[in-house]
Parts: structure tokens; sequence; C-alpha cells
């Protein structure tokens, strides 16, 4: 099954020069020098503190040459970010947002990348366009987020062939729902500068061993001393409790009162994919890492929520 969105427009970095690898190897946490040409990977982006400033999406297009996808509405502070960091560096940095338009795609999580990518091959035949994962596989079930980047004046075709192969075009609400239902993070809810990535499960995307990155000690430390302070949960509550959750971010407590974390993004039931069945709403918050599934948690007026399970990310 394949939806596609067009409600978000990615920002698109390009980044080259001599010493354009290095370079974002030492700024973001990923193994960036494992990648073969063409190849992307989920990489963070985090201060010296490990905070995230983003989760992008980088490519390989070359020796000297990577294309950077950022979130939506954050391109200019992650240009002005790699930009502080360029000293004596022969690195140029090119803003390509206007340039490119993005298609999101997303996708049963029982289909193969290599099933998509020959479901879509009519439609990028010929045509300058290219498709990378923007979120890695995750343990728990759900639907895969993929983008699509083509040339601005090819959107219009590209999606009444999407539309010809059977693509379902989702809503603002729709998409929304479908994010949270399947436990995909985005900025600036769950990832900002409050939370570092191996808060927001995405542990599989920090290669400690490669060498030095920015923030890499304080994310060491973390680990090694088992003080990760936060877990991204989804959780699941009734319209009631609901109705006091939907200013986002919302505090949630446990049964004594305890303040142990907070709602980030918050999904009512909808009609997803020709889907009525689900009846709560779903929500993904931060939560102490002292909370268990044995925990009783609510809000701060004391409606119950339920656990459902911890965010999970692997490459």
């Amino acid at each position: 099954m394949l939806a596609y969105s067009l409600a978000f427009t990615y920002g698109i970095i390009e980044c080259s020069g001599r010493d354009a690898s290095d370079f974002l190897q030492r700024m973001t946490t990923n193994d960036l020098a494992a990648l073969g040409l063409g190849e992307a990977a989920g990489s963070a982006l985090v201060t010296e503190k490990g905070r995230m400033v983003d989760f992008l999406t980088i490519a390989r297009l070359g020796d000297t040459h990577w294309r950077l996808v950022t979130s939506p509405a954050n391109e200019a502070a992650v240009y002005q970010w790699l930009r502080k960091y360029v000293i004596m560096e022969d690195v140029q940095l090119a803003l390509l947002t206007n340039t490119f338009a993005t298609v999101e795609l997303w996708s049963d999580q029982n289909e193969s990348p290599t099933s998509i990518q020959h479901i879509l091959a009519p439609i990028m035949d010929g045509r300058d366009a290219v498709r990378y994962e923007r979120i890695p596989k995750r343990l728990e079930n759900g639907f895969n987020l993929s983008l699509l980047l083509l040339r601005t004046q090819d959107v219009e075709q590209t999606v009444q062939q999407l539309s010809a192969i059977g693509a379902i075009p989702l809503s603002t609400e729709q998409r929304e729902c479908i994010r949270i239902r399947s436990g995909i993070g985005q900025f600036p809810n769950e990832f900002n500068e409050q939370y570092t990535p191996l808060d927001a499960g995405l542990a599989d995307s920090v290669r400690l061993g490669k060498g030095c990155f920015i923030g890499q000690e304080v994310l060491e430390r973390l680990v090694v001393q088992n003080k990760v302070r936060w877990k991204l949960w989804s959780v699941e509550c009734d319209a009631a409790a609901a109705k006091e959750l939907q200013n986002v971010p919302s505090i949630i407590t446990t049964a004594s009162g305890q303040a142990v974390g907070q709602i980030t993004s918050l999904a009512p039931p909808c009609d997803y994919l020709g889907s009525s069945t689900e009846q709560s709403w779903i929500g993904l918050a931060y939560l102490s890492r002292e909370v268990s599934h044995d925990t009783a948690i609510g809000t701060s007026s004391g409606m119950p929520l339920y656990l459902r399970h911890v965010v999970t990310i692997v490459s």
C-alpha cells in the first residue's frame, strides 16, 4: 500500500569541496564514510551538549559532493549552524530548497524498499528524481516514510502518475495520524534542542566509535554512565484525556502526581488509508527513563494514559 503527501517542503542543502566529506563526518552522528556513491543515511546534527539541531538525511553524490535533506522549515537554521563551523576548510554550502520539490511517500512496513522502488520505476524513469528513506526502519508496526525529490516543474505530472498506480493522496490530518501512529518523530515536536538522539530512539544513527564529532563526548558519557534521561514512547488515551493534552507539549504525571514527561504529538482516531478501526487517541511522549510498562501515568488532572511501546529506530 502506497500513499503520498505534499503537505511539507523539506530543506535541501548541498555540501561540496575537497574537505566536504571530513567536515560532515565531524559535524553529524552517523558514519558517513561507510556510504557508497548514491547511498544515503539518517544522521543527527547535534550541539556541543549532544542536543538535536535536526535529524538529517545525507546522501553521497560524489567523492566531494553531498546532499543534505533537512526537516521542513529548518533548512535556514541547519545552514547557519554548518556555516558557523566552516573556517579554513574547502567546503561550499548551497541552499537549494527552491530548486527541488519533495513528495512524502508512505508505505506499509511490510513493503520492502526494493518493491517500492520497482513500483516507482516507471514514474522516475528519465526524470531527474531520487528517493531517500527519511526515517529508518522501526521495530514496531506502522508505515515507512521516504521522500521523492524531483524538479518543481515535474510535481504535477508525478502526482498524476502516482494516482494512476493506485497511490492514495493524504490530507494533512491523515498524514499526521499515520506519522504519530507509526511512531515517527519530526521537527520541532520530537527533534529539538531539548533532547538528544539517544532520547529520541535514534541511537542506531549515532556511531560513537567512528571518530570525533561535535557532541560525541557528551553522548558517549550518557551511554557509558547509563544516564540517558528520556525515552520516546507511543501512548494512547481516550477523548477526555486528549482534550486536556491537546496543547502540546503537555505534562504527564504518575499516579502520585510526579511529573515524568510530556506529550509532544497527539492524533485523534481517524480514517487513514481506508481504515477506521482505531478508536483511541495516539500520542508521542518523552518520558523519564524510570517509566516502564508497569508505571501508571496520566494527565496532570489524573485522567489515565496507556503506554504502547518505546519508539526504537534501526538502520
